[in-house]
């Protein structure tokens, strides 16, 4: 009763303050009961609320908490996992790789134990080696990045889970236009945009046909992937200097995350709009780009977005002799 009356507490804002009481009565519980696995549960759920506010380090002590009193492989895999994303929200990702690994360790060790495995330990195996290899990437460690998201992307072919493969092909393009081998990230972005396009559902969509041209193709059900990845297709050419073909990217990304008001893309794609503008000496066009950038970072409450629209608008009254208007 302690935990269905937390649990609603944790939908009701005014009530939070109640809820890690409730949560500790429900431990308490199954302590005097030596029920270690719902004694678990409950510290992992006191957690999860703590992450919910935006209080890592009482979500981290409170996993530790659950940890500590083993409650089994199958419980103890998830809060590993659980432990490593606190970590990287607040950026410790030393710590965040530690936990991830072992929750993959011991996933392995579980899986030899029953001698077998099903789907959802392929999938939770992906998961994790999709966070560890994000981590890399920002590190940065790119040759493990790179190794880690192509291990995920042949685990996901494995399974057939497009959105997986999807994410894996993503991360490959990054890792490889971090190491600047622009026509290798532009092929593996160019496979993402096929895997979306090859399903024969949800809205029509733009797909590239080798690298500059664009055209129209068959419809695919998730344009959110295929907006991200053709802001990716444009980051890429910005990077390697070909603005004008950036351009063209960041165009067809900002008009379908328009189309399905798809706020997070919508601040990226307009940063990446207006940095194009800006490598092209359009200070104008730049400034007017990178100011919707800012207005959808800030309705997102995006650190890292606004921090990067910023950055751009400096750069962009910087070229105009008024560095000091960013300010306004």
């Amino acid at each position: 009763s302690n935990r269905a009356l937390s649990d609603i507490y944790i939908n009701c804002t005014n009530n939070f303050e109640k809820v890690p009481e409730l949560f500790l009565a429900s431990a308490a519980v199954a302590r005097l009961h030596n029920d270690v696995r719902h004694e678990a549960i409950a510290y992992e759920s006191l957690a999860k609320n703590y992450v919910r506010m935006n209080q890592s380090d009482k979500a981290i002590e409170n996993y530790r908490k659950a940890l500590a009193i083993k409650p089994g492989s199958d419980l103890a895999i998830g809060i590993l996992a659980e432990i490593g994303l606190a970590y990287s929200v607040i950026g410790d990702y030393g710590n965040s790789i530690t936990f991830y690994d072992s929750s993959l360790r011991m996933e392995d060790k579980d899986i030899a134990m029953r001698r077998s495995s099903d789907i959802s330990d392929t999938t939770m195996n992906i998961g994790l080696k999709l966070n560890m290899a994000d981590i890399y990437l920002i590190i940065p460690n790119l040759d493990k990045a790179l190794a880690t998201y192509k291990d995920a992307l042949l685990l996901s072919e494995s399974i057939g889970r497009k959105r997986f493969i999807v994410l894996s092909l993503n991360g490959i393009g990054k890792s490889y236009r971090a190491l600047k081998q622009y026509s290798e990230a532009l092929k593996y972005f160019q496979r993402g945009l096929d895997e979306c396009s090859s399903d024969n559902s949800g809205t029509g969509t733009i797909r590239v046909d080798r690298p500059g041209v664009m055209r129209q193709c068959s419809p695919f059900n998730s344009f959110q992937d295929e907006v991200v990845l053709l802001n990716e297709m444009a980051k890429t050419y910005l990077d390697s200097g070909v603005y004008t073909v950036a351009i063209k990217y960041a165009d067809t990304a900002l008009s379908l995350a328009d189309r399905q008001n798809f706020i997070t893309m919508l601040s990226k794609t307009n940063a990446t709009y207006g940095n194009a503008y800006l490598k092209l000496n359009r200070p104008d066009l730049a400034i007017f780009y990178l100011k919707k950038a800012l207005f959808f970072a800030e309705q997102k409450s995006s650190l890292t977005d606004k921090k990067d629209a910023w950055l751009g608008l400096y750069n962009a009254y910087e070229l105009t002799g008024h560095a000091e208007s960013a300010l306004d």
